[in-house]
């Protein structure tokens, strides 16, 4: 003997009126797989790309260079920016020598990102004015960047 509830809805189907489901269709599937298909595509294209390392270093010794002028202009002293293929570091004159500006002798270049040797020597007189124009290519395997400071003392970081 069949149950009541099993008879019933033996009953229903029979008459068409209700239908059991298990399960998604597959426009419910297809929409659930484009929304995330949506997603990923947003998530990757905020994401920053950790290959291209030239842009945050170029940048990062732009301001650095920004406060060497600063310095420059506030200690009244000759300064400037020495690069090589170790690393670069500040130097400000002082008593008719270059000292380092800090006790780091030089700060390396991150893995990947080299500047283009032999490089210009950027130096500030006591007053902020740049000796002269001088640029510097940063690179790494995607990207080549000039940083570029004016005679003026503008600087800023263009792609190459």
């Amino acid at each position: 003997m069949a149950r009541p509830a099993a008879a019933a809805m033996m009953l229903i189907l029979a008459i068409g009126k209700i239908e059991m489901r298990n399960g998604f269709t597959l426009v419910e599937l297809l929409v659930v797989l484009a929304i995330l298909g949506l997603l990923t595509g947003g998530v990757l294209l905020l994401a920053p790309d950790r290959s291209a390392r030239a842009r945050p270093v170029a940048e990062a010794l732009a301001a650095r260079i920004v406060m060497l002028r600063e310095r420059a202009i506030l200690s009244a002293a000759a300064t400037r920016l020495r690069v090589d293929a170790q690393g670069y570091r500040f130097e400000q004159r002082r008593n008719g020598a270059w000292h380092p500006l800090d006790a780091r002798a030089a700060q390396p270049w991150p893995r990947g990102v080299h500047p283009d040797l032999p490089a210009p020597e950027i130096g500030f007189d006591a007053s902020g004015d740049a000796r002269d124009d001088a640029e510097l290519l940063i690179a790494d395997a995607q990207a080549k960047l000039a940083l570029r400071v004016s005679a003026h003392g503008a600087i800023n970081v263009v792609a190459r």
